[in-house]
């Protein structure tokens, strides 16, 4: 499957929230594939899109995902985090500016506290 864009359609293996780093769940056999949140060592494909209704994407359901592409991109931060830093993956699909496994991105925008949501762009 070929696909240029910048969005994808997949289905959520769990429920997930807005924003957050997502992951192909291992072994899914749907079409499209199923994602869940990446953990603070795992590798992911993307962020989580806004979901539109409700506090979180709906498993067993269609949601969109944001690839990992050249950009400004919005996620949710792990701790506080300072305009300029570089960025870890962290646990629960967050970003943080401490840790050990880079997310190849630096904070466009500053988070005052875990959970706010803030931009990146991937370096």
């Amino acid at each position: 499957m070929y696909n240029s864009s910048a969005h994808i359609t997949v289905i959520a293996g769990e429920s997930i929230p807005s924003n957050v780093r997502v992951k192909l769940k291992t072994g899914t056999t749907t079409n499209p594939p199923e994602v869940v949140i990446a953990g603070d060592t795992d590798q992911f494909i993307g962020f989580s899109h806004p979901v539109p209704i409700g506090p979180n994407w709906v498993q067993g359901k269609a949601m969109g995902v944001n690839l990992k592409i050249p950009g400004i991109h919005e996620a949710v931060a792990a701790k506080a985090i300072a305009v300029g830093a570089n960025l870890y993956v962290a646990a629960d699909g967050k970003l943080s500016d401490a840790g050990t496994v880079l997310a190849d991105a630096v904070a466009f925008t500053s988070a005052a506290a875990d959970g706010d949501l803030f931009s990146f762009i991937y370096t």
